[in-house]
């Protein structure tokens, strides 16, 4: 009978169950979850709206995920050069920069050849302005000499004397229509386009400008 109470005795004194770890860590790994879904949706929504650019990390970061890195790569779409090594990486960033200086010199030997060409048509126009500039100094010269019906004719071809006033230099073909006689002068105006004979006269002495203007406008269109 002794033993039976103190088998009784003792039974309270028995500790009480502990409670399974188990569901502490599992909670503490979906705290941990959520917390991470909310930074990264976070993340995603200041991506999408412009703040923040993250495929930098996301190019970097996704190709090194193990097993499932590739695949998510392509999901996402991350260009192929992040998924390199190091140092494949650092030789296609090599292959890169001289395919870049490579198409630098194209394109300096390109503007150096349009150059060269612009510069020899330049010549080319300048040596011909320079022969339009002498014949209208012989049709000046002429034009001051006793065969001034000539000169208004300049050997048949007035309409290419005012063609060469329309290309040569305003200030040269002012020097030069200055010296021609007035009736030729003013006929020569009047051919010409009103702001090229505008920009004429407005580099002509004051005093001849003056003339040849007011006989302009006595002669009318």
């Amino acid at each position: 009978m002794a033993e039976v109470e103190g088998q009784v005795e003792q039974e309270p004194r028995e500790a009480p169950p502990r409670p399974p770890k188990k569901k502490k860590g599992k909670s503490r790994w979906l705290k941990f979850l959520l917390l991470f879904l909310l930074i990264l949706g976070a993340l995603f929504g200041l991506h999408v709206s412009g703040v923040v650019d993250l495929r930098p990390i996301i190019y970097t970061t996704v190709p090194r995920i193990p097993v499932l890195g590739e695949r998510l790569g392509e999901l996402l779409s991350v260009p192929e050069r992040y998924a390199l090594t190091a140092a494949e990486r650092r030789r296609l960033e090599l292959e890169e920069y001289e395919k870049s200086v490579m198409n630098k010199l194209r394109e300096l030997e390109a503007q150096k050849a349009a150059i060269e060409a612009a510069s020899q048509d330049l010549a080319v126009r300048e040596a011909r302005l320079k022969e339009r500039e002498l014949a209208l100094q012989e049709a000046a010269r002429r034009a001051s000499g006793p065969q001034e019906s000539a000169a208004l004719n300049y050997d048949g071809s007035f309409d290419e004397l005012v063609q060469i006033f329309q290309e040569i230099n305003p200030r040269r073909g002012s020097e030069i229509l200055t010296q021609l006689p007035k009736e030729l002068a003013v006929r020569i105006l009047k051919a010409l386009p009103q702001d090229q004979a505008a920009s004429l006269l407005g580099r002509m002495d004051a005093t001849k400008a003056a003339e040849l203007t007011e006989q302009l406008v006595k002669e009318g269109p």
